[in-house]
């Protein structure tokens, strides 16, 4: 079985995965290549860092807080600003990734914020990237485990 922080990013992308019209199927975990204009608009669900501590004082139960990214990449057409077009996707699925149910006793993540990275004169998608906080509790011998 995968750990927490794996199972808690599939969560998302189940979550996000064909339940947006306009994105559709088009949401990806860790993909690496690059999005071209012709696949947008697109997700791309990235972990980032986890940071834990002892929540017991016997160390039977680890406190993590993980980092994940979501990468919406948008290349909206002629006279369409693409933060605006960005903004749509981000409003649905910040509302979906909340509403989920999460393993570790994860509640719903803190939303940390979020960046924008204009498209370039090569023809490149422009990408608004929500970073949301996960705090959740697992068994210090079994990073898949819930405690």
């Amino acid at each position: 079985m995968s750990s927490l922080a794996e199972q808690i990013a599939e969560v998302v992308r189940v979550a996000l995965h064909n339940t947006i019209p306009a994105v559709g199927t088009r949401v990806y975990r860790a993909r690496q290549d690059a999005i071209d204009r012709t696949e947008c608009p697109a997700i791309v669900i990235e972990s980032g860092n986890e940071n834990t501590d002892n929540a017991e004082a016997d160390g039977e139960v680890e406190a993590n807080v993980l980092s994940l990214s979501v990468a919406i990449h948008v290349a909206p057409g002629t006279g369409t600003v693409w933060e605006t077009a960005a903004d749509e996707l981000v409003v649905a699925a910040h509302a979906l990734i909340r509403a989920a149910t999460y393993p570790g006793m994860s509640g719903p993540p803190l939303r940390q914020g979020r960046t924008w990275e204009g498209a370039s004169g090569d023809g490149s998608p422009g990408i608004c990237v929500l970073t949301y906080r996960f705090d959740y509790w697992n068994n210090a011998t079994d990073l898949s485990t819930s405690a």
